[in-house]
């Protein structure tokens, strides 16, 4: 019986297990498609320019005037700009182009107030061409620049600078105290004198000083004689040395007296070199001064015969401007440097009037250092 019951159980489970299985649903997975990698975009980032949003007007223009302080530095003044709207002055520098303005070529220091008409660049010049200029920006953008000032700065200058510096600083250095000297064989043979004449014992009797005096004239006048030559030649070094910076100075002051005024520059440079020219034969300066000096004036010579070249024939091509520049650098203009010229100049775009002109300044500069060859 009991077996009975177990198998009807078990009978009975079964059939349980197999209804609940047929509601049981399985439904397919979906599928799983594989994700496609996209590359990530690259972004590079570009030159920041700042867009020219302003308006060139005639009206708003201003003289400018343009100084270089004996040190190297740039003094500019100019006219005070009278309208209305002012919102800066713009001060540029530029080495390449002559026709800065901003904000393409940046600037160097800005003003906000209208009256301001002086500037003074805490930088010196580089060595090289050098453009200045003032641009007048308005509330509304508005721009206004001033005519272009250029000064070319020869590697001269600084050189002949920083010798002079030198210089001054040698005088200038105090001189130590004398070290007493060893005894020489003039101090000894007085000495000697002294002793044979007794003088320690009978200093007081004038007899016997005066006897000691006359034995000893020649020595006495010989050490007299050294004394006054020392003397003589201190004083002569730094007369000397102040002919040195007197005339340093003058040559400065002239070239920027004159500078812009190119013709005139010359002349007074040149009237300057006879003036040293005489100083040497005189014997007020030595050679190495004259030297010094004559520098300075070839220096400042170069400067004025480029800016003649400059105001005369300001639109030569690059290339022959600036072999043009590199002979008068060099010094003396020779024949071979010549002939070259003339084939540069030949093969040049210039009419044939600019090339007859361009040849004879060349000639003449070369004349001028021919001249001031002979002199030297």
């Amino acid at each position: 019986m009991k077996k009975t019951l177990s198998i009807l159980f078990l009978s009975i489970i079964a059939l349980s297990n197999t209804a609940f299985a047929e509601d049981i649903v399985f439904e397919e997975l979906p599928s799983i498609k594989p994700i496609k990698m996209e590359p990530m975009p690259i972004y590079v980032e570009e030159d920041i320019v700042e867009e020219d949003v302003y308006t060139d007007d005639p009206a708003l223009i201003v003289d400018l005037e343009f100084n270089l302080i004996e040190d190297g530095r740039p003094e500019l003044n100019w006219s005070r700009y009278n309208g209305p709207e002012f919102l800066y002055y713009k001060i540029l520098h530029d080495q390449d182009d002559p026709n800065l303005y901003y904000p393409e070529f940046g600037f160097i220091a800005y003003f906000e107030d209208q009256n301001a008409t002086h500037f003074v660049w805490d930088e010196q010049l580089p060595v090289g061409d050098n453009f200045m200029r003032v641009c007048v920006i308005t509330i509304d953008n508005r721009r206004g620049c001033s005519n272009t000032v250029s000064h070319f700065m020869p590697k001269a200058f600084y050189e002949d600078l920083e010798k002079e510096r030198e210089m001054q600083a040698q005088i200038d250095e105090p001189k130590e105290e004398p070290k007493e000297e060893p005894r020489d064989e003039l101090r000894d043979e007085i000495a000697d004198k002294i002793k044979e004449n007794n003088l320690n014992n009978n200093i007081e009797k004038p007899f016997n000083f005066l006897t000691w005096l006359w034995n000893n004239l020649g020595i006495i006048l010989t050490i007299i004689a050294v004394i006054i030559a020392a003397t003589g030649f201190t004083f002569a070094s730094k007369r000397k040395q102040k002919s040195i910076s007197k005339y340093m100075n003058k040559i400065d002051d002239t070239y920027s007296e004159y500078k812009m005024k190119a013709k005139r520059c010359e002349a007074e440079l040149y009237r300057l070199k006879d003036i040293v020219d005489d100083e040497l034969k005189s014997g007020k300066i030595d050679d190495s001064a004259y030297q010094l000096l004559l520098n300075r004036i070839e220096g400042y010579m170069v400067d004025v015969q480029k800016q003649i070249v400059n105001e005369k024939f300001g639109g030569l091509p690059g290339s022959l401007k600036e072999e043009m520049f590199k002979m008068m650098e060099d010094g003396e203009i020779t024949e071979s440097e010549m002939d070259t010229m003339k084939k540069l100049i030949k093969r040049s775009e210039l009419s044939a009037s600019e090339q007859d002109n361009l040849l004879a300044q060349m000639r003449d500069f070369k004349k001028q250092d021919e001249a001031m060859k002979r002199k030297n």
